[in-house]
């Protein structure tokens, strides 16, 4: 796909997540702590997207996955065993390789950050010059960087909106073609954390009037 098709989706698709309700794919509406609810195993071993699926239909469960690679096996259980959520997807970060926190009652899983000597830095080490700074965020994207990402998609500097905005659809991982029962949008959960303005003024440049 040509760069300028590229952007002119990506732009769209954000704006569409910004845009998004905060329904989760399923139906189950959630327990008052779903963390804390217990989810009753069927069967021995489940896979992780599987027993997130379960945890969601059992408890109401909601969970945000970054990572587009996210495969793994949870067990063994015995059949009827109770397991505690946040216990269930302790285990599920562990076997796929990711970590693990909860937003609210959401569950968030994400790539480990890499180490600072492999790039990572802290906030307010930001390098000042926002092209390397948005190169190290599009390297692993992490949820806490959506609010730098998204003011960075109104730069000046058309490289840095560019890989702003892939950093963040990126975010997304395969959540459209992987619609598990409970999963949302990242950008769900951390909608007021969107620069709007930026990503507006983003379709803008993409579709001037």
């Amino acid at each position: 796909m040509r760069r300028t098709g590229r952007r002119m989706m990506l732009t769209a698709w954000v704006a569409v997540a910004m845009l998004a309700g905060t329904g989760a794919r399923g139906e189950a509406e959630p327990a008052a702590r779903p963390r804390r609810a217990f989810v009753v195993m069927p069967k021995a071993w489940l896979e992780a997207n599987e027993a997130l699926a379960l945890a969601h239909r059992q408890t109401g469960l909601r969970y945000v996955v970054v990572p587009a690679e996210f495969a793994g096996a949870v067990g063994p259980y015995r059949i009827g065993q109770r397991v505690r959520v946040a216990r269930l997807a302790r285990a599920v970060a562990d076997t796929t390789g990711t970590r693990v926190r909860f937003e609210g009652e959401t569950a968030l899983f994400e790539a480990d950050r890499p180490s600072r000597s492999g790039g990572w830095f802290r906030r307010e080490e930001e390098p000042a010059d926002p092209r390397l700074a948005v190169q190290r965020m599009a390297e692993r994207p992490q949820a806490d960087d959506i609010a730098r990402l998204s003011e960075l998609v109104g730069n000046e500097n058309a490289s840095v909106r560019a890989h702003a905005l892939n950093a963040l659809f990126s975010m997304e991982g395969d959540f459209e073609s992987a619609q598990w029962p409970g999963r949302v949008s990242v950008f769900n959960v951390f909608y007021a954390e969107l620069n709007r303005d930026a990503l507006y003024w983003a379709l803008q440049d993409v579709y001037p009037s």
